[in-house]
């Protein structure tokens, strides 16, 4: 539907899905092998400590549209920090935004080579079909990309991973978990940091508010995405620790997949990794529509269509580019990527909502 203003609104229903994709398409896949070598047989707690991270982030993105109905956080900064710092810490977000963008973008060609499948298959396919795809997503609009996605997301997705799931319950070995917290706090904390990077991207909610029919709405919406992504990245770091052991778990990029080999039918891999397939197109589209859709408010753009390809043309090459190997890529994600994340989902957003409660008490500007 759209507003008065004619900006299309998408309901909770289908802005939980996308947000649950946001976070989780990435995190159950990279997540268990780097907080099982942190934390050991402690590191399914890691996922639950970053889940209350998110949900700071989450307050603060609530309480920010309440004070700027109607715009993004692209638009909201000069207003907050004035003109000249408001255009420059958002052209930092965008270059955060195009920065996870290439990550994701490799990582869609890391996943089949790293399970064994299409390993003939030139490296530039794989991504280069997804940007053609989550291109023509954007521009045909957010609606478009999150009814199509909400399509998958209930008759395949959800179903069939929780249906997996309870599969590999009969193989688990409890006795693993076994003392609890042998890890030390400390440690796990450690571990959720890396887990904090993954569910921090429910920063970019702060550029999607305007698009869902209410702040309130998309801040429900928002914390439902972040409780399923956090709640499934839990139960298959459960499951990697209970059936392969810490030893293994520790050493297998790709938990799921070796998983699905224990299990019957054979077969199951392969289709699992045709949902994920889908799931990285929906991530790479929304990430996407949001890239484009925050250049265009900061250049002043009365419309994005113009910088749609210019911008997707990019993405593909700086992802091919910039990692030259999966090596290079997994060092990234476990030193790089958490801390540029931290600083722009905690450090930024708590200092803007400090500066704007100060001018809202001394009635700098009018909510």
């Amino acid at each position: 539907m759209k507003n008065t203003k004619g900006i299309y609104k998408i309901d909770g229903y289908l802005l939980t899905a996308l947000m649950h994709n946001l976070l989780g398409a990435t995190l159950i896949l990279f997540l268990p092998m780097t907080v099982v070598k942190i934390a050991g047989h402690d590191g399914w707690m890691a996922p639950i400590i970053a889940m209350i991270g998110s949900f700071y982030i989450l307050y603060l993105i609530y309480r920010l549209s309440l004070l700027f109905p109607d715009k993004t956080l692209i638009e909201y900064l000069p207003l907050i920090v004035g003109n000249a710092v408001g255009k420059f810490v958002g052209l930092g977000y965008i270059l955060c935004l195009f920065y996870v963008l290439t990550i994701v973008l490799k990582e869609t060609s890391l996943l089949y080579f790293g399970t064994g499948i299409l390993t003939l298959t030139p490296e530039i396919v794989i991504p280069t079909l997804i940007i053609i795809a989550s291109t023509y997503a954007v521009a045909q609009g957010i609606e478009v990309i999150a009814r199509t996605y909400f399509l998958y997301y209930c008759l395949l997705i959800t179903p069939i991973y929780l249906i997996f799931i309870i599969m590999t319950m009969p193989l688990w070995k409890m006795g693993v978990f076994l003392p609890l917290k042998e890890a030390g706090f400390l440690t796990i904390i450690h571990g959720s940091l890396q887990a904090q990077a993954y569910l921090g991207e429910v920063v970019f909610l702060a550029m999607l508010v305007p698009y869902c029919r209410s702040s309130k709405e998309a801040f429900i919406s928002g914390s439902l995405g972040n409780l399923i992504a956090g709640t499934l990245t839990v139960l298959t770091i459960m499951a990697s620790i209970a059936i392969m052991g810490v030893d293994t778990a520790a050493r297998v990029q790709y938990s799921i997949f070796y998983l699905a080999d224990l299990m019957q039918p054979i077969g199951l891999k392969i289709f699992l990794t045709a949902i994920w397939f889908i799931t990285f197109w929906a991530k790479v589209s929304l990430l996407q529509f949001i890239l484009t859709d925050g250049i265009s408010k900061l250049l002043g753009l009365k419309e994005h269509r113009s910088i749609i390809i210019p911008i997707a043309i990019t993405l593909l090459v700086f992802s091919l580019t910039n990692f030259p190997n999966a090596a290079n890529v997994i060092d990234t994600l476990i030193n790089t990527f958490p801390g540029v994340i931290l600083f722009f989902a905690f450090l930024i957003p708590t200092f803007l909502f400090i500066i704007a409660q100060i001018k809202t008490r001394f009635k700098v500007f009018s909510s």
